[in-house]
């Protein structure tokens, strides 16, 4: 790993000898760098995990365990204190406390919540944005929220790149999309968010809002979706594509069940499109980076 390094011995030791996950952090680490991602800087991570009624075989058979266990081992590629923000959303949305490697193994049985009749997602995305913007240390991040734009109405059109791959590496342009009235720029250090999920949301519009104002700070999103139901999986898509962000600050992958959750697949669908992003946030001419 030329451009992605990570003391694989560290987290050795401090995961009591867990070579299993060590080799989830190896491979997170392989497709972060095959997808353009150069290591530079820290990346904070928050994790959002489904409860609808929908998830309970998940959680009863372990698959949730297994898909918290390779968003940590992806947040430890890009967050040298290896640990992760996590929060619940079902009728509700719940801060829970940070998974990382000393508490991992024994994390969810100790802050799972009862399952709930819902999928409020755009809810638990604006928690995401509140907690991206204490973990970052950038509380300007959450005012996005209160930004009044009109959101421009989804389309199954892919969202144009605002990066592309040239002779050996990625060329960053300046902003890909204008300003709006109201909508400025708001620096700050990357945060990723990582939402698992296996069913359409309830609160679409408020998913569709915070994902576009939020384009205008240093906050990325992963869909992972994870359900053979056609539904979710379709509008997570035509979210992932949403025109007229400032920054193309998504990425969407879907698996037929958690047994498909495979770490090789997953990582390089978390990976996808990340990198270029980064290198978007770092350029100073679309006014997100932060100087240290």
């Amino acid at each position: 790993m030329s451009g992605v390094t990570v003391d694989l011995d560290d987290i050795l030791e401090k995961t009591d000898g867990d070579k299993q996950f060590v080799d989830l952090v190896e491979i997170s680490a392989d497709e972060l760098e095959k997808a353009g991602y150069d290591g530079e800087g820290k990346v904070e991570t928050i994790i959002g995990i489904d409860i609808s009624l929908s998830m309970q075989d998940e959680f009863d058979d372990g698959s949730v365990d297994k898909a918290l266990q390779l968003g940590l081992a992806y947040a430890s590629v890009l967050d040298p204190d290896h640990r992760a923000g996590v929060f619940f959303f079902g009728e509700g949305v719940y801060r829970a406390p940070h998974v990382d490697l000393l508490n991992y193994k024994n994390w969810l049985r100790r802050n799972k919540r009862h399952l709930e009749s819902y999928t409020h997602l755009g809810a638990g995305m604006e928690l995401a944005v509140r907690m991206a913007a204490e973990e970052a240390k950038c509380p300007r991040m959450a005012d996005v929220l209160n930004y009044r734009v009109a959101t421009p109405a989804l389309s199954s059109a892919p969202a144009p790149r605002q990066s592309r791959w040239r002779m050996g590496r990625w060329s960053t342009p300046a902003a890909a999309a204008p300003q709006q009235p109201g909508l400025e720029p708001i620096p700050g250090k990357p945060v990723k968010t990582l939402i698992f999920t296996d069913g359409l949301p309830h609160d679409k519009p408020k998913a569709e809002r915070t994902q576009f104002v939020s384009s205008w700070t240093t906050k990325f999103w992963s869909y992972v979706y994870v359900s053979n139901q056609p539904g979710g999986a379709d509008y997570l898509r035509t979210l992932d594509n949403q025109p007229g962000r400032y920054a193309d600050n998504s990425n969407m992958a879907s698996f037929p069940s958690f047994q498909d959750l495979q770490p090789d697949a997953f990582a390089a669908a978390a990976a996808k499109d990340f990198g270029p992003w980064t290198q978007f946030v770092r350029n100073p001419q679309n006014g997100l980076y932060l100087a240290a």
